[in-house]
């Protein structure tokens, strides 16, 4: 997991919630975030080699870009370089030519875009200790938020007053609502998928 339930009881100051319900809202947490980022199971560094045929940009150093980021190795092509803060790899040799659907052969009998591929063998994905600040404290505080209880009003009561003390009572937000408005705090949703 990218975040421990020490991450959570320091970002979310909950320390009453058991550590196997937090454990497990942090992965559900983890989940949702991976979701929303449309990164399903490529967000966490899961200790595997894996290999994807990729197109290679030969006009930009013959770079590629692989779906578990940030990459951590590479083994194939050993000639690759992780270069952008682990998101591509350049150096990277052409394997073979592939007719991508919706690739144009120009009148001078160019491809566009370069349908040239690769197969790359890497290791990727974040660990608990590489993975943005920004992500782990969405994290811990959407598993907050599948955890906390609702806070209910008192005989539906908006506010109560006693001599000087009054006590105005907020209407208890939907965990879905407060979910998805944690989420967009990473930012705009991506549009590819990467799976």
């Amino acid at each position: 997991m990218l975040a421990t339930a020490a991450d959570y009881r320091r970002i979310t100051g909950d320390n009453r919630t058991d550590d196997g319900a937090v454990r497990a809202a942090l992965a559900d947490a983890q989940g949702e975030v991976e979701q929303y980022l449309r990164r399903r199971g490529t967000l966490e560094d899961d200790g595997t080699d894996y290999t994807e045929r990729l197109r290679v940009f030969v006009n930009d150093r013959g770079r590629v870009y692989p779906r578990r980021t940030p990459v951590t190795s590479v083994s194939v092509p050993s000639g690759a370089r992780i270069v952008g803060d682990g998101f591509a790899l350049e150096g990277v040799g052409v394997s073979e030519i592939v007719f991508f659907p919706g690739d144009v052969v120009t009148d001078a009998g160019n491809l566009t875009p370069y349908p040239y591929v690769a197969d790359i063998t890497y290791r990727g994905g974040y660990t608990a200790e590489t993975v943005r600040p920004k992500t782990k404290r969405v994290i811990c505080r959407v598993a907050n938020a599948m955890v906390a209880p609702q806070c209910a009003v008192p005989a539906g009561a908006v506010s109560v007053r006693s001599g000087d003390v009054s006590v105005t009572y907020a209407k208890p937000q939907d965990p879905e609502a407060a979910i998805a408005s944690i989420l967009r705090e990473l930012g705009p949703r991506p549009q590819r998928a990467v799976e």
